[in-house]
């Protein structure tokens, strides 16, 4: 994923594992489970960014994980934003299509911080890989998601930017690492401090 692409993880290979086309009405914990399979390491440790994020918290209720690192995304159904709920809730998302966002990302991007031209066009190229059916389907799930935690042992870090419009830091519980000014898609602008912090992470005894 171009998204990941300026990580730099000492010692260690990333993995990208594909999103796969969601089942009607089909659970987020039966998704996660799905997409499981294709993680072949024991012990993994998951990266997951925004809704990939909750996916990775998921997963870990189906296979083991060592470490979890969220980046710009949420641990806990409580922290859902209202107005992701309200989408689920009034079934919104059926009004949402890739197309839609992708074409018109020049005007709502400034919103979210995406103000140069290659950045819009990463975001751009990211949603329109998506089909309307994953994408409704992955809306609907976000404001339904009522799990409360992955395993016990499972070490989770929060990594989270100052300035993210989609997930507000202030509505989180709790944040490992807080990067400045850093928005939604900081792992593709902040990849440098993310980096650091992980490889700290990973390099620490009992992580």
């Amino acid at each position: 994923s171009r998204l990941f692409s300026k990580l730099d993880l000492k010692g260690d290979q990333l993995h990208n594992i594909d999103w796969i086309e969601p089942e009607s009405d089909e659970p987020i914990g039966e998704y996660a489970k799905r997409i499981s399979r294709n993680i072949i390491h024991e012990d993994a440790t998951l990266i997951g960014h925004s809704f990939g994020g909750i996916i990775s918290l998921e997963i870990a209720n189906h296979i083991p994980v060592k470490n979890i690192f969220l980046i710009s995304s949420i641990s806990s159904p409580s922290e859902i934003p209202f107005s992701f709920k309200l989408i689920s809730k009034l079934r919104l998302y059926y009004l949402v299509s890739p197309w839609i966002l992708g074409n018109t990302i020049s005007i709502w991007g400034r919103f979210y911080d995406y103000t140069t031209k290659e950045f819009r066009q990463l975001v751009r190229s990211m949603i329109l890989g998506n089909s309307r059916t994953y994408l409704n389907w992955a809306l609907k799930a976000l404001g339904n998601w009522n799990t409360k935690t992955a395993p016990a042992d499972v070490n989770i870090h929060i990594i989270h930017g100052s300035q993210d419009k989609t997930f507000p830091i202030q509505s989180l519980n709790k944040v490992s690492f807080r990067i400045k000014d850093g928005g939604h898609f900081m792992v593709y602008k902040h990849a440098e401090e993310i980096s650091k912090f992980i490889n700290d992470k990973m390099n620490t005894p009992g992580e």
